[in-house]
Parts: structure tokens; C-alpha cells; sequence
């Protein structure tokens, strides 16, 4: 299992959810900035590989998670060798048998998978569907094969992980028997972390 999440100004969260990542067969790989050496540190502690990238914020972008996102895939060739995937947030903490409750499923290749989340008070958070914090599907699914495999008309971190979970229908979908915990307040810095954007004023963007 490949894991890929980004982080810029989450270091504070980073460590906290990565070492909850590395199960056996598992590994990660994150995504920052040049300049945010505390993301930088998190993983070298942890020996975990990094793919430094300044497109979070190319033609003004507040945030441009996916652009990001596939910059590090294509550079990294990370779909390859053919196996599962997982797209994660870096403030998602994984419970300790989460891969192997996984594999226990039987996951079918043409399947996506998601999971309940709760905040660390034990509520859980509503969301409005499988959400991009966790979505693991296989690499030859043929619904991941276009490339770019992640749209880059978003300059935030929201949209584009609808737009992915909508390649399967309903009935493809499957929630996984699993409890993960988000740490920090939900539904914040989808432009940035602290930046005070508000919906509406900047959703997307033309992309050539």
C-alpha cells in the first residue's frame, strides 16, 4: 500500500498521523513546499521520503492541493509498481489494524474505499460522501488511468476529491469497518492553513 498526503504548515498534525500510517507494507510519501522545514523534519524523523513543490500556489493559487498532488505522482512514478493506493490528509490519524482490516474486507480492484472519521472527542463528523481525507483504490483501476489523474481546475484543497469519487458509482463505493480520528477542527484551511478565504470568492480555475 502507497500512501500520498500533502502537508504545508501541518507538521504539528504530521506528527502526530504519519507514524499511525507506516503499518507493515505500507509506505508514505509527503508533499510540501521548499520552505517548510518542519514538514521537512517530521519525515526525515521518520524516514519517510518528501516531494518538495512550489505548484500549491502557481497563477495565485491559495491552494492547489491536487496540482500538487499530481506533480509528486508523476515525478515519483507513484502509481508504479501496480498495487494499492491511498489518499490521505495529513491531520487523519489511522487506527493500529487499519491495513490489515483492510486486506480482511477481500478490496476488489475496481472498488473505492473510504471510512467514517470522528474528531478526537469520539463525535463523528459528517461528511458529504467518500471525502478525499481517505480513499484507497487500486493503481489499474481503469478510473485512475487519465492523466492527469486528479483534476487541476482547483485551487483549493476541496473539489477535486468529488470529482474523483464520482468515477464510481454508488454501489462501488464501500465503507471500510474503520474509526479514523481528525485531529484539529474539521472543515478549516481548505485555502491554506490560517488563510482566511471564504467559499465563493475562489473555487476553481481554468487550466489549459
Amino acid at each position: 500500500m502507497k500512501l500520498i498526503a500533502t502537508s504545508v504548515d501541518y507538521a504539528d498534525y504530521l506528527e502526530r498521523s504519519l507514524p499511525t500510517w507506516l503499518a507493515p507494507a505500507a509506505e508514505a510519501l509527503v508533499v510540501t513546499t521548499p520552505t517548510d522545514e518542519a514538514t521537512a523534519g517530521v519525515c526525515r524523523r521518520l524516514q519517510v521520503p518528501i516531494f518538495q513543490t512550489t505548484v500549491f500556489h502557481d497563477g495565485g493559487a491559495p491552494f492547489a492541493k491536487a496540482s500538487a498532488l499530481v506533480a509528486a505522482m508523476e515525478a515519483t512514478d507513484w502509481l508504479q509498481p501496480p498495487g494499492w493506493r491511498c489518499l490521505i490528509d495529513a491531520d487523519i490519524c489511522l487506527p493500529p489494524d487499519w491495513l490489515a482490516a483492510f486486506y480482511a474486507t477481500q478490496p476488489q480492484t475496481d472498488f473505492l474505499y473510504g471510512a467514517a472519521r470522528f474528531d478526537e472527542a469520539g463525535k463523528q463528523i459528517k461528511v458529504c460522501g467518500m471525502a478525499g481525507y481517505f480513499q484507497i483504490f487500486h493503481s489499474t483501476d481503469r478510473r485512475v488511468q487519465r492523466r492527469p489523474m486528479l483534476s487541476l481546475k482547483w485551487s483549493s484543497a476541496a473539489g477535486y476529491d468529488m470529482e474523483f469519487k464520482w468515477r464510481w458509482r454508488r454501489r462501488k463505493r464501500i465503507w471500510l469497518p474503520l474509526r479514523l480520528t481528525h485531529l484539529g477542527e474539521p472543515r478549516r484551511n481548505w485555502f491554506g492553513r490560517g488563510n482566511p478565504m471564504r467559499w465563493g470568492r475562489l473555487k476553481h480555475r481554468s487550466v489549459p
